[in-house]
């Protein structure tokens, strides 16, 4: 705006608007116009009607723009601002006129609030109620755009080839892996997080911890979370995982733990796929918020809530949420 403020745009789009034309009255249309409900009046840029082909003239009681055809819009001064004669019509450009666009904004909206979900999966959800409320206002196919988000933070992702069966039991095996240390701290003041991946379900839960060492209090409370639970098998190696106190827990809890060859994350790859995930969904949500990376685990335990109600490849369109709870998340 001319103060250097700015106002939201909702959707681009053709308005209609009623005036005088040779001093009859008429009903225009003007293409390419943002709807702007923050706005109090309706503004016409002089330099669009230009490019147009249009001559515009002002004078001390008036204006008047000219088409090349001949055809003549008188416009008359009130006060500061110059306005088209005819019927005084401040909402003529119903944001029904905006409607395709407006559509358009809202599945881009839902790509980005679901941690930029790639817009197939995003539609093939939608078309077989995978996920429930989802308003985009009936338009299901994605649009062609490109999203600079999903470049940014989205780079460095290399899948992990997994070759194992996956469990047909929930909760019979459970994936685990520590990341970390981050150079910032989260607003908690953590600079780990540990993840926990049901193999059957693929639903994944994250703890934000200070220190590695407080992995097994971790464990233990999504243990209590999982209380329906057979046996885990925690693919990990890592020494946070092999202390004492942690092997005799799982061992009087009747628990099998199996551990995978150390520096060889490949043998982990539920986990690892996960994290990768999780990094690319992290580093989208603070892109786009532009919040500083102190948020990081805010933005990561918000993308693990995020990434258990997404349609999966792996689970042939279905979410970790719905095989894991048995009904489909309602966003």
């Amino acid at each position: 705006m001319a103060d250097q403020t700015a106002t939201q745009i909702n959707g681009i789009g053709t308005a209609k608007v009623a005036t005088l034309i040779d001093g009859e009255e008429a009903e225009i249309e003007v293409s390419e116009t943002l709807y702007c409900p923050g706005l109090r009046n309706n503004l016409l840029s002089i330099s669009k009607i230009c490019d147009k082909g249009f001559t515009v003239t002002f004078t001390r009681d008036g204006a008047s723009i000219a088409h090349p055809t001949g055809q003549t819009l008188e416009g008359e001064r009130r006060g500061n601002l110059y306005t088209l004669k005819g019927l005084d019509t401040p909402s003529s450009a119903l944001a029904s006129d905006f409607l395709d666009t407006k559509r358009k904004a809202d599945i881009i909206r839902w790509h980005e609030r679901l941690g930029h979900l790639n817009f197939k999966y995003l539609e093939n959800a939608i078309k077989n109620n995978n996920i429930l409320g989802i308003d985009v206002n009936g338009q299901i196919k994605c649009p062609d755009y490109l999203c600079e988000t999903c470049v940014k933070g989205k780079l460095t992702a290399a899948p992990f080839p997994h070759k194992t069966e996956r469990s047909t039991i929930k909760c019979y095996k459970i994936h685990s892996d520590v990341v970390g240390p981050f150079d910032v701290e989260s607003l908690g003041k953590n600079v780990y997080f540990i993840t926990f991946v049901d193999d059957y379900s693929r639903y994944a839960v994250v703890k934000l911890l200070k220190h590695k060492s407080e992995a097994f209090n971790a464990f233990k409370e999504v243990k209590n979370f999982l209380e329906n639970q057979l046996s885990c098998k925690i693919n990990n190696n890592g020494g946070e995982y092999t202390n004492n106190e942690f092997s005799k827990f799982l061992k009087d809890c009747g628990i099998q733990h199996r551990l995978t060859v150390k520096n060889t994350p490949q043998q982990n790859s539920i986990c690892e796929t996960l994290n990768l995930r999780l990094g690319n969904l992290l580093r989208c949500y603070l892109i786009e918020s532009e919040l500083p990376p102190t948020f990081w685990g805010e933005a990561v335990t918000t993308a693990c809530y995020v990434r258990n109600r997404l349609p999966s490849k792996t689970l042939n369109g279905e979410t970790p949420y719905t095989l894991f709870f048995g009904k489909p998340p309602r966003l």
